[in-house]
């Protein structure tokens, strides 16, 4: 993505309002507020009707709290994920012509709205994750979306924004293999199909077009900072925009360093303690 002449954010619409000197509009708020409470509704009140029909009332019933938490948010986590990567495809497809003319400051509200619907998911994960026991990593991977997704209404790089929701593409495969163990099902070969398609999809997503996705953003902002261009934004959006990449590769690098050392155990009874607890140190991302 090259950064364009037109270096000025688009004009603020009426209804718009001023974050950090940004442009914000009440519609996307409420689309981040409203999309909060919906995911919670799905975790709440359609995960466990939904699994219990899949694979049976008295299953679902014998699984104690803290297995229907995780249950909750990985099949709400999963759910997310196939619509983000859906949205963000069509984004990249088939862009706003404003984000064609100018790929940084270009106003799209499709993208925009996007973005504000991720957010809201994310303030959502946050929450539930920090409910249950911590797993530092889920918190900073959570946190660095959820300011992502803001930063991103201004709106800014709203080509890249869409490319940010393929990352998730992993997901669905990773909450399959989770609930899977949790129902009892880790010695099905479903249960092997769905780790091998996480650390693949894990791989492409994340790595291998994460990181010279990340690369080339950061040589994009290198040449806004020569001609002056990120002077059009506020100081606060972009310092942490520019260092939000860090933690968030961080975390990505540090979770795939985790799925290899599962993948490729030393002994065979190294793999059967990874088999049982894979899904517990790889978290629903």
């Amino acid at each position: 993505l090259k950064p364009s002449h037109a270096l000025r954010p688009s004009k603020r619409g009426a209804m718009d309002l001023e974050v950090f000197g940004e442009a914000l509009s009440w519609p996307q708020v409420l689309t981040t507020v409203i999309s909060f409470f919906c995911w919670l509704a799905i975790e709440q009140s359609v995960v466990g009707p939904l699994l219990s029909g899949i694979f049976g009332r008295e299953l679902w019933n014998t699984r104690s709290a803290e297995q229907k938490r995780q249950c909750g948010i990985s099949a709400t986590s999963g759910i997310f994920a196939l619509l983000a990567v859906l949205l963000g495809l069509i984004g990249l497809v088939f862009p706003d012509p404003a984000v064609v003319v100018d790929p940084i400051y270009g106003r799209s509200q499709f993208t925009q709205t996007t973005a504000a619907m991720a957010a809201g998911f994310f303030w959502w994960n946050l929450l539930a994750d920090s409910s249950g026991p911590v797993l530092r990593g889920n918190l900073v991977h959570h946190a660095c979306c959820l300011v992502t997704f803001i930063c991103a209404q201004h709106p800014f790089s709203p080509r890249v924004t869409c490319a940010l929701m393929l990352f998730e593409a992993s997901t669905p495969a990773l909450c399959t293999f989770t609930m899977l163990r949790i129902f009892g099902y880790d010695k099905t070969r479903l249960f092997r199909g769905a780790r091998v398609l996480f650390a693949v999809l894990f791989f492409l997503a994340r790595l291998a077009f994460g990181i010279p996705l990340t690369v080339s953003w950061y040589m994009d902002m290198h040449a806004l900072f020569k001609v002056g261009g990120l002077q059009a934004h506020s100081a606060p959006i972009i310092y942490a925009l520019l260092v939000l990449p860090i933690p968030f590769m961080g975390v990505n690098l540090y979770w795939f360093l985790l799925i290899i050392r599962q993948c490729v155990p030393k002994s065979a009874a190294r793999s059967a303690r990874g088999a049982r607890s894979g899904a517990q140190i790889v978290p629903c991302a």
